[in-house]
């Protein structure tokens, strides 16, 4: 277990801090477990759309990003495409714009899970270790 208030590390009977002297019993580390945000929550959430996951775990303007790029790739295909008149299926371009824009979608939200997932275990880390958030 380690204090709240400092950061140091303590035996899990101890009520207080031997370092600052904080009150760091059972009120404390229950406090400190509901601030640890759930790891599969956060993967989950960027699976759905990229980018909520790091909102959910607080990182607002890096889940924005991921939010803005993945919508941005798809407005590509609906812009240069669809409204260009670029559709035509004899030629495959369609088909292969369509490839090309989904692979680029799925492959942000991949990187937005896998960082989602790295977040929230840096994250809970960091609030075990100190008893703060880490940002």
């Amino acid at each position: 277990m380690y204090c709240t208030k400092c950061g140091s590390q303590m035996e899990d009977d101890d009520r207080f801090c031997k370092k600052c002297g904080a009150e760091v019993g059972a009120a404390a580390t229950h406090s400190r477990q509901s601030l640890e945000k759930n790891v599969a929550l956060a993967v989950i959430g960027s699976a759905i759309i990229a980018g909520v996951g790091q909102l959910y775990l607080g990182k607002i303007a890096r889940g924005v990003c991921f939010i803005l790029v993945s919508f941005l790739a798809t407005g590509i295909y609906m812009g240069v495409f669809r409204i260009a008149g670029m559709e035509d299926p004899s030629l495959g371009i369609l088909s292969t714009g369509y490839a090309v824009t989904m692979a680029i979608v799925v492959a942000i939200k991949i990187w937005s899970m896998i960082d989602a997932y790295k977040l929230a275990h840096k994250y809970n880390d960091h609030l075990k270790k100190t008893g703060t958030p880490p940002w």
